[in-house]
């Protein structure tokens, strides 16, 4: 037992590397042909993420895409559990976003190109002067029309529980002046942990809740804008959980 899982692990690992190879000139091209990167999302979405899931034998349940406009600016902030939170978020919505991303991910060989070459935003957390570099190029962005993602716990959680946030994202929607649309996501853990690098099939459940409107807020109220957008994502991720504990007893 304990052989066939490794083999599957080094099967997953081998595919995951030649597929991201394969795509990355599939992504250069789009973007080459449309340089504001709907193309490449599109490939990224319906291509390489949509076969890395079924080869992983990972199904995706989406909720709440009426809940936002797909054409408009946003901050989408999101609970994390794992690597594959990224690839739910890509595989589940059309907005044309970036990803705040942690400055590592940027190292990897064609992964890591493709966030360099279509405007993901590298974060560097060692370096607060460069981390604020980093908010205002995401700033700058959002101005300019495009949807941000960020994770603001700042690291994968270790048993799934939703962590405290830091304030970069909720800042970052107060300068922009754009609503923050809370993600829950629930079953990642279950597929690919902190802990781990073998791959399980399984069901990861993300819902995507209404804007939540920054007007009401100042700088002087992030703390509340913070713990506001958390309990959204707590709470839905609670009723995720509870879809998922249903659906494992069916």
């Amino acid at each position: 037992m304990k052989v066939l899982k490794a083999l599957r692990s080094l099967f997953f690992g081998a595919f995951a590397i030649s597929w991201t190879f394969v795509c990355f000139w599939l992504v250069t091209i789009a973007l080459l042909f449309a340089p504001r990167g709907r193309a490449s999302h599109w490939v990224v979405r319906h291509i390489w993420v949509a076969t890395m899931l079924a080869v992983f034998r990972v199904r995706v349940i989406v909720s709440g895409l009426e809940n936002f406009d797909r054409y408009l600016p946003y901050v989408f902030v999101s609970n994390h559990q794992s690597h594959f939170d990224i690839l739910t978020i890509f595989h589940s919505t059309p907005a044309n976003l970036r990803f705040i991303a942690t400055k590592s991910l940027f190292y990897l060989p064609f992964f890591g190109w493709y966030l360099a070459l279509a405007g993901y935003i590298p974060l560097d957390r060692s370096n607060r002067d460069r981390a604020i570099r980093s908010h205002d190029k995401a700033a700058e962005k959002i101005r300019k029309g495009v949807p941000i993602v960020s994770f603001p716990s700042g690291t994968r959680s270790p048993d799934g529980s939703v962590q405290l946030f830091k304030k970069g994202a909720f800042m970052l929607a107060l300068k922009a002046g754009v609503p923050i649309v809370p993600i829950s996501i629930t079953g990642s853990i279950e597929v690919l942990s902190k802990t781990s690098v073998a791959i399980q099939p399984g069901t990861i459940y993300i819902h995507y809740a209404p804007p939540i409107d920054v007007g009401s807020y100042t700088i002087d109220d992030r703390d509340r804008l913070i713990a506001d957008v958390r309990g959204v994502i707590i709470g839905n991720k609670a009723k995720l959980d509870q879809s998922e504990q249903q659906g494992a007893t069916t």
